[in-house]
């Protein structure tokens, strides 16, 4: 489980990166990461990405493809009439870390069209739902992530690393993580 913790705080850092340099990502998903054995993380495709000043309010529907459904942000589908930013690769990496967490992504439909409804306009079970192992803080990150209103979401992916980083602490010091207040950072 502080495997999965570090992944998700390096994967964290590593998109503040991005942001910083204003780079969107445009949806990250696991299979455009690389996570070598000390766990560091690099992104391995960012055909997606684009420079801040150059994002549109729409993604056309040809950038829908199946495999970016499973971690596509609301805004990403193009039907929210919201601009693609900062907040959208957030919601995108939530989705990837759930699965890290869970094994499944948060939504898992066979019909595109009905995963990019779920994405919009469903709300996810908490990743302890599908398994009791996660403590319900995890859960409770990765539900803000996962929020349909981007202002709901975790301002920064840097407040999101130092929300996975106070886990991680406390888990190496008492051996569990309590509730605490999130996304005050």
């Amino acid at each position: 489980f502080r495997d999965k913790l570090t992944i998700a705080i390096n994967s964290a850092l590593l998109l503040e990166l991005l942001h910083a340099q204003n780079i969107i990502a445009n949806n990250i998903n696991d299979e455009q990461l690389y996570i070598n054995k000390n766990l560091d993380i690099q992104i391995v495709d960012l055909s997606l990405a684009s420079k801040v000043s150059t994002i549109h309010k729409k993604i056309p529907d040809t950038h829908l493809d199946s495999q970016w459904l499973p971690t596509m942000s609301p805004e990403f589908s193009g039907r929210m009439n919201r601009a693609v930013d900062k907040q959208a690769d957030l919601y995108s990496l939530g989705a990837t870390l759930f699965k890290v967490f869970t094994g499944r992504y948060p939504f898992e439909y066979k019909d595109d069209m009905e995963m990019v409804h779920a994405h919009i306009a469903k709300v996810p079970h908490l990743a302890h739902h599908f398994n009791n192992e996660i403590p319900e803080q995890i859960s409770t990150i990765l539900s803000k992530l996962l929020k349909k209103n981007p202002e709901k979401r975790y301002k920064t992916a840097q407040g999101l690393a130092e929300d996975f980083k106070r886990c991680l602490s406390v888990l190496n010091t008492d051996n569990s993580i309590d509730l605490f207040p999130i996304g005050q950072r």
